[in-house]
């Protein structure tokens, strides 16, 4: 994305939540990425989507493309790395496979990304 990334973490009772979004004003598409956890989020890796009463972990991803179609990845087809959390940034690494209705698949593999944290 040549536009602008942003990273959110919040905290809601035992849950917490990194929401990462990213704009591309050259193709008017946009990316979010929210990862989810028990605990506060820190560097590991995130796959699959799981809830259990009030709390749920993993990962959810969604793009939109510039006619509007939203395309999402299944949790198993998504995998986010966070190598670096610090009180400014998170840097990370992804892959997954997202799709939409009418459109093809898009294989998402050696996806990087460093965003600046605002809480």
């Amino acid at each position: 994305m040549s536009g602008g990334l942003l990273a959110t973490p919040t905290a809601t009772g035992a849950q917490f939540s990194a929401g990462i979004t990213g704009l591309d004003p050259s193709s008017d598409s946009h990316v979010t990425i929210t990862l989810w956890d028990d605990e506060a989020i820190e560097p590991g890796t995130f796959t699959g989507f799981t809830a259990a009463g009030t709390s749920v972990g993993g990962v959810t991803l969604s793009y939109e493309n510039a006619t509007g179609t939203e395309c999402t990845a299944e949790p198993v087809d998504a995998s986010i790395t966070l190598n670096d959390v610090t009180a400014t940034h998170l840097r990370g690494s992804l892959s997954a496979v997202v799709s939409g209705v009418g459109v093809s698949d898009v294989t998402i593999t050696e996806g990087q990304f460093s965003v600046r944290r605002v809480n």
